[in-house]
């Protein structure tokens, strides 16, 4: 892998992580300045050396699903994994796990560990679980060693209650929202009623400019229900009524209502 495409990759995996959390609204220790120049850094040489690898999938030339990986003698670890969240009809995170078990299979590797901390994709496609646990060593005979020793064990006895009151996700919601000014999310409907209209009523707009991302979304939500090629699709606004487009394709077409 060259370093030019290295850092091309990189760049997407930033922008789609910031562009996921973005949606859930919570703060990710990764996008950190330091912890993310750390994997910046280290990655690469990693990769040189057969040690870690990116396993990417893409839309043409666009990375839109990423996944950094770890590898020992017989053991990938899936370390940071993130998906273009325009896609998510298409479940591009079991797409992109069917592609790494198959990968997997084909190259010798005998486990794919998807590493610590519960998410539901791991409950599917997993067919075993276990414990992460933290061992403390201290000098047994040194009274500063075992007080440090019980304090670390009361620091992380700690976490794992916050953990278990979901404390955590509440934090992670007031740390995104120290940062960030609060914007209510965007939704959308299709609506089965299409209006009357002549086509000097509406006009075409870009899915491909940045403050149209939410087109972009539509655009591939109409492919997901609609058997058509994405080159054939086109969106329309409505220019007496902001909030109206129309998306068609070749052979199908749809009334979509944006709602803020």
């Amino acid at each position: 892998m060259s370093k030019e495409e290295y850092d091309t990759v990189f760049f997407y995996f930033r922008k789609l992580l910031e562009k996921r959390f973005e949606e859930k609204q919570i703060s990710n220790n990764n996008l950190n300045t330091e912890e993310w120049d750390f994997y910046n850094d280290v990655a690469y040489p990693l990769i040189l050396e057969k040690k870690a690898s990116l396993f990417v999938l893409y839309k043409n030339e666009e990375p839109i699903s990423i996944t950094l990986t770890y590898l020992s003698e017989n053991r990938v670890f899936d370390a940071i994994t993130v998906f273009d969240i325009d896609y998510a009809k298409f479940h591009l995170g079991s797409i992109k796990i069917m592609y790494l078990v198959d990968w997997c299979l084909k190259n010798g590797w005998k486990i794919l560990d998807f590493s610590k901390g519960h998410f539901d994709y791991k409950t599917r496609w997993s067919n075993k679980k276990f414990d992460f646990h933290y061992h403390i060593w201290f000098d047994k005979t040194s009274v500063k060693a075992r007080f440090i020793a019980y304090g670390v064990k009361l620091f992380f006895a700690f976490k794992q209650f916050l953990r278990e009151k979901k404390i955590n996700e509440s934090l992670h919601k007031f740390t995104y929202r120290l940062k960030h000014t609060e914007s209510p999310k965007a939704k959308y409907q299709f609506e089965e009623n299409k209006p009357e209209y002549a086509n000097d009523a509406l006009e075409e707009v870009d899915i491909d400019s940045s403050e149209n991302g939410l087109l972009k979304r539509i655009c591939y939500d109409f492919l997901y229900l609609f058997p058509e090629n994405e080159s054939n699709v086109k969106i329309y606004r409505f220019k007496n009524e902001e909030s109206l487009y129309l998306i068609k394709g070749k052979h199908n077409e749809s009334i979509v209502r944006t709602i803020v």
